[in-house]
């Protein structure tokens, strides 16, 4: 009860600019990474992201995505419930 995260309800992903973050963080310019995540640039780079994401779906046989998905389906709505969010993606 007493969890507290900056991080909850942000929208940007903290892997963005994997091998940047790391460059920056050694050279001490955290914030500018900070200041590139929140620019347009940080914009383009996440809708790129999202789109190399789709592109590396694994394409599963009907029958299994069938049994995975009725599998996961009541542990994915007990999250739901948890999170009082809906997720969506997770639902096929």
């Amino acid at each position: 009860p007493d969890f507290k995260s900056s991080l909850i309800g942000q929208r940007s992903n903290a892997a963005m600019f994997t091998r940047t973050r790391g460059v920056l963080n050694r050279l001490g310019l955290k914030p500018v990474l900070k200041a590139l995540s929140r620019s347009p640039v940080g914009t383009v780079v996440r809708r790129i992201g999202r789109r190399n994401e789709q592109s590396r779906s694994i394409d599963l046989n009907s029958e299994t995505r069938s049994q995975l998905g009725d599998h996961f389906e009541p542990h994915n709505q007990r999250l739901e419930v948890l999170l009082d969010r809906s997720l969506p993606r997770w639902v096929s």
